[in-house]
């Protein structure tokens, strides 16, 4: 896909089609187009391995080197956790790197291992605040999954899901729906 390596492309694959089945269609495989821009525009750079430049027994900052987003968060998470396992808790700053999908794929990942995911990104600037002229403003996702019992669980979305409502609402499609979801996305 786009020249992405074999585990580049597999590890993508899956965040954009668990995008899709979770009703998240802005980031499932119609973002394909949108990662294929990426690549023209030399944002993205497949073949590319992410870097750990700094680690501690807790905590390590990865650079991505501009590559394949969801393999850089695969790689930085599948850390991560493994840290947190030892110590109780950890902490994965990621730089350089590029569109990781839905953040509640990658926090989901720490709650299936019973433990509590906080998965955060910065975006583009695409939103004008009230009474301003240029845009300053991400729709920076936020997501928390928090284990709760052997097969369920909280699920946050956070700003995805409440800015996914607000799109079906201009369509005249209000949800109404909590923004928290047991951890096999059954609403409370």
């Amino acid at each position: 896909m786009y020249g992405y390596s074999a585990a580049e492309a597999k590890i993508t694959a899956e965040v954009l089609v668990e995008a899709d089945a979770r009703n998240i269609p802005s980031h499932g495989v119609s973002r394909l187009d949108f990662y294929r821009g990426n690549l023209k525009g030399g944002f993205a750079k497949p073949k590319t391995e992410p870097e750990i430049v700094c680690e501690t027994p807790s905590s390590l900052v990865v650079d991505g080197h501009d590559g394949v987003g969801p393999y850089i968060a695969d790689f930085s998470v599948s850390r991560m956790l493994a840290k947190a396992e030892k110590q109780g808790s950890a902490f994965c700053s990621v730089r350089n790197s590029n569109h990781f999908g839905i953040a509640g794929f990658w926090a989901e990942k720490a709650a299936r291992r019973d433990m509590i995911g906080l998965a955060f990104t910065n975006t583009r600037t695409c939103g004008i605040p009230t009474f301003g002229r240029e845009r300053v403003l991400g729709t920076n996702p936020i997501c928390a999954a928090i284990p709760c019992g052997r097969d369920n669980g909280i699920f946050m979305p956070g700003w995805l899901r409440m800015r996914e409502e607000a799109r079906d609402g201009r369509r005249g499609m209000f949800l109404t729906r909590n923004y928290a979801l047991s951890i096999d996305f059954n609403h409370f």
